[in-house]
């Protein structure tokens, strides 16, 4: 596995089993995130402090 992160615009790329995929943040609290790839693999998740769950496309992988 690599990763590749970028601090400014809070996003990282990451290589897994040669298959690249992005990951960044989708709101201004970083309490939602996203993983997604040109494969139409799409993964949701929101938080917050104490507990989060994943929203779409866990199914996918």
């Amino acid at each position: 596995m690599r990763e590749l992160y970028n601090n400014w615009y809070f996003k990282a790329t990451i290589t897994v089993n040669n298959k690249m995929f992005n990951w960044k943040y989708e709101n201004i609290w970083n309490t939602k995130w996203r993983i997604f790839n040109s494969e139409k693999i799409n993964i949701e998740y929101a938080g917050s402090s104490s507990r989060g769950e994943i929203e779409t496309g866990w199914h996918c992988l």
